[in-house]
């Protein structure tokens, strides 16, 4: 779920007071004007990496047009910038967005390294970049905290969170729970 509150009905009563028409909107954001209709009629919303074009086109300012719901995580602040994930390889000077990745999904933190040109490049201090890794941020991946403690899981990869998840449920059956979950996975 985006921390941002994208409201339909407000992005079209923005366009129609600043007197942009579907295909002036679409030529400010990069995307065609049947896009712009879409998000106009609910059938679509735009990507999060879009907001800011769209509130510049607009003239409206992203926090007034598109309201936060909760704080911001690292994918928050990446998207309040305008980047796709792609682009902060760049950033890093590595070849691929895995760190930013991993850090955004709440698999593990970033590296300091990447902490001052990240910031940097999202507008933000140190600081809150940081923080907005912390599990309380609005996005932060739950698989991380549902697990239990690190110990638990020091490897924090996606099949060794599945496995202790997967570990934990089975061990919350009943003998005559988990002879139902085999008896339906050999239905299958």
């Amino acid at each position: 779920m985006s921390a941002r509150h994208v409201d339909r009905t407000r992005v079209r009563a923005v366009c129609r007071a600043a007197e942009k028409s579907q295909s002036d909107v679409a030529v400010g954001v990069g995307v065609s004007g049947s896009t712009v209709a879409g998000w106009e009629l609910g059938s679509s919303e735009p990507d999060q990496e879009r907001l800011p074009a769209l509130a510049r086109v607009l003239g409206q300012r992203l926090d007034e047009l598109f309201p936060r719901r909760g704080l911001p995580d690292l994918r928050d602040l990446r998207c309040d910038v305008g980047l796709y994930r792609y682009e902060t390889k760049a950033i890093t000077d590595t070849k691929s967005d895995g760190s930013v990745a991993g850090a955004e999904q709440g698999i593990r933190p970033l590296n300091e390294k990447y902490v001052a040109p990240l910031a940097r490049a999202y507008r933000v201090t140190e600081d809150e970049l940081r923080k907005a890794q912390l599990p309380h941020s609005a996005g932060a991946d739950l698989r991380v905290r549902r697990t239990g403690p690190r110990r638990a899981c020091p490897s924090r990869s996606l099949p060794a969170l599945w496995l202790a998840r997967s570990t934990w449920f089975w061990s919350t059956l009943t003998q005559d729970g988990q002879r139902q979950v085999i008896k339906s996975l050999r239905r299958r």
